[in-house]
């Protein structure tokens, strides 16, 4: 009797695990062409922030990436702790640990899944810290009907089992790799296209990253390591920072203004020059998001906040794709950092080389029109000297009394650039 218990009850859990991994598949697969878009570069960051997961006490992880796509192989993988064996069959039968988990070793959520927007048969190598035995996995979401699901499922919880009833030696091994087959997706070129949209990102992003995240090291692009060389106190701000972020590739480094608020930070792209000790701020590009919660909030780029604002506190939305606005956790981190940004263009109003017209790009379409934190700022945008007159000098758009001083042609819409009168 406790045997056709057992098998009744690993039957109905198997069912259960199907049905779930089924439904999510078929969300993937059948989702609009925007939420796609989403998913493909959202997949980057899924890896990214599970990596930071296993990040082993204090130790900085390491991130590699390699895309070959004449072999049509994608490969993701980190120095961080390996999977417990519970944490392994969570991810396999896609089952989220994170609640219950003290200690952090390879958790995976849900999110994980969406991976499979690059194909749907991922190879998983790395060791279990229970018993320090290397492994062996390939998932496979392949298949089309529930029968091909389950026979996948199936197949894995053999495999599953193998794993935890493993008695050998343990080995040495400290690095787990994701290894994506893209031939053996359906439409090898929405792939292809996924990896470089997730790629590319990445890239944009990448700055920010390290510069917000101590818990990354390194991130390495196909051969190209991406590293924060030194942080540089600001003078005139206490808690403000530029951070030096050099590449393995050439030269060049790329350089971010940061400035620490109680819950929040703000950043910016700057040029600096080392001759003169001295920085200018840059213009945040269209395609880079506004909010991070340590990593990026896809779909943000047209949030109303001006500089990049993070905050590890953010209540965000499920997929990450934004934060609860009338949460008031939220509105109270948005409070502060507006009294941040306006600390920061009254410290640099007066340097005509900051360039603090870059720290006005803001979206006037975004919908949340009545918050105290945008209507002050918007004051603070308007009032400040920063349109240089045919005169060399700086006046701002609103005179004393709050009124236009004067109507000009912007070169885009809804935007604030350095112009002179005509």
């Amino acid at each position: 009797m406790n045997g056709q218990a057992e098998n009744i009850k690993t039957e109905l859990l198997t069912q259960q695990i199907v049905g779930k991994i089924y439904t999510e598949v078929q969300k993937l697969t059948t989702s609009e062409q925007s939420i796609k878009k989403i998913y493909q570069q959202r997949w980057i960051w899924e890896l990214i922030q599970n990596a930071v997961d296993c990040k082993i006490n204090q130790k900085p992880i390491n991130i590699k990436i390699n895309f070959n796509e004449e072999s049509k192989i994608l490969t993701f993988a980190h120095d961080g702790v390996g999977f417990s064996l519970k944490n392994i069959w969570s991810l396999v039968t896609q089952t989220s640990s994170k609640q219950t988990d003290d200690v952090k070793t390879g958790e995976f959520g849900t999110g994980f899944i969406t991976t499979t927007v690059l194909s749907p048969q991922i190879t998983i190598k790395s060791y279990i810290v229970d018993k320090g035995n290397t492994f062996e996995i390939t998932i496979d979401r392949s298949g089309s009907t529930y029968e091909e699901i389950n026979s996948a499922v199936s197949n894995n919880i053999r495999t599953l089992e193998q794993i935890s009833n493993y008695t050998g030696e343990s080995c040495d091994r400290k690095e787990t790799k994701f290894v994506y087959n893209l031939s053996s997706s359906n439409d090898l070129e929405k792939s292809i296209t996924a990896v470089k949209e997730g790629l590319k990102n990445l890239k944009t992003h990448i700055a920010y990253l390290l510069t917000i995240n101590n818990s990354i090291g390194t991130i390495t692009i196909n051969d190209i390591e991406y590293t924060v060389q030194e942080n540089k106190p600001v003078r005139n701000l206490p808690t403000a920072q530029i951070c030096f972020i050099k590449n393995t590739h050439d030269a060049n480094k790329l350089y971010v203004f940061k400035y620490n608020s109680e819950h929040t930070s703000l950043l910016a792209p700057v040029q600096f020059n080392s001759s003169t000790n001295t920085f200018s701020f840059g213009a945040i590009l269209p395609e880079s998001v506004r909010l991070f919660c340590v990593s990026p909030l896809l779909n943000t780029n047209e949030f109303y906040f001006p500089m990049i604002l993070n905050s590890d506190q953010f209540k965000t939305k499920m997929d990450r794709d934004g934060i609860y606005m009338t949460d008031a956790n939220n509105v109270s981190l948005l409070n502060e950092a507006s009294i941040a940004y306006k600390k920061i263009l009254n410290t640099y109003k007066n340097f005509q080389t900051a360039n603090i017209y870059n720290l006005c790009d803001i979206n006037d379409s975004d919908p949340f029109t009545t918050y105290e934190w945008k209507n002050s700022i918007q004051k603070e945008i308007n009032c400040q000297p920063m349109v240089l007159t045919n005169k060399n000098t700086l006046i701002s758009i609103y005179d004393e009394k709050e009124k236009n001083r004067f109507t000009f042609q912007h070169r885009k819409k809804n935007k604030i650039f350095k112009m002179c009168m005509m």
